[in-house]
């Protein structure tokens, strides 16, 4: 199982257990310098995940903000933050994009991007926030346990492996493509070999905070 890079201390501000993602090589590192990605599960198995973004933000192409949020499809055209998640004894995983609009969508895969279905339990909310110029985070939460069944175990913890990823949009129109890992030649947020980030939900009240492998 590939182990993604922890984030080093340069940024200090970033949450414990942050992961840094990476650009895809083909495509480099369009206006950022920099992506951190933090998750937990809360009380009640909502996962909260927040993006850190740093770097030219002006050349950052930014969908502003929804009258009215809701279920878009398409959104990895554009600017969109993305988590995918398996668990090793299933061969069918989950996608939530989050846009910076405050759309989003939620996606259940019974096997490799076949049998996708929308979720529909899936609540899902967005925040962003404008740190300074070159600063910008976004905030997503999501209804995990309502989205997928985690039901189907005695166990008294489930451990999800994460792909942590974002299709980063400038101002001129060209993409690129940032994950925790990247396991081909093109970019491929769906391959399981790209789920490398862990994630324990436990079953008792207060699940733990994750941290970096």
């Amino acid at each position: 199982m590939p182990t993604p890079e922890p984030a080093t201390s340069e940024p200090r501000d970033l949450a414990p257990g942050a992961i840094a993602l990476a650009p895809h090589p083909a495509f480099g590192p369009g206006p950022l310098r920099s992506l951190h990605a933090h998750t937990e599960f809360e009380p009640g198995g909502r996962l909260t995940v927040e993006f850190d973004l740093r770097g030219d933000l002006a050349r950052l192409q930014l969908a502003p903000a929804s009258a009215a949020t809701r279920r878009r499809s398409d959104l990895w055209r554009h600017t969109c933050l993305e988590l995918f998640a398996g668990r090793n004894s299933d061969q069918g995983y989950l996608e939530f994009n989050f846009a910076p609009s405050g759309d989003w969508a939620a996606w259940a895969f019974s096997d490799y991007r076949s049998g996708a279905r929308e979720l529909e339990a899936a609540h899902v909310g967005i925040s962003t926030r404008s740190v300074d110029a070159g600063h910008w985070r976004l905030r997503a939460q999501a209804e995990f346990t309502a989205a997928h069944d985690s039901a189907d175990t005695a166990e008294t913890s489930v451990t999800w492996w994460l792909n942590l990823a974002a299709v980063i949009e400038a101002v001129d129109g060209s993409l690129t493509y940032w994950a925790a890992h990247h396991a081909g030649a093109r970019p491929d947020f769906h391959d399981r070999a790209s789920f490398c980030v862990p994630l324990r939900m436990d079953r008792a009240a207060t699940p733990p905070r994750a941290a970096g492998p």
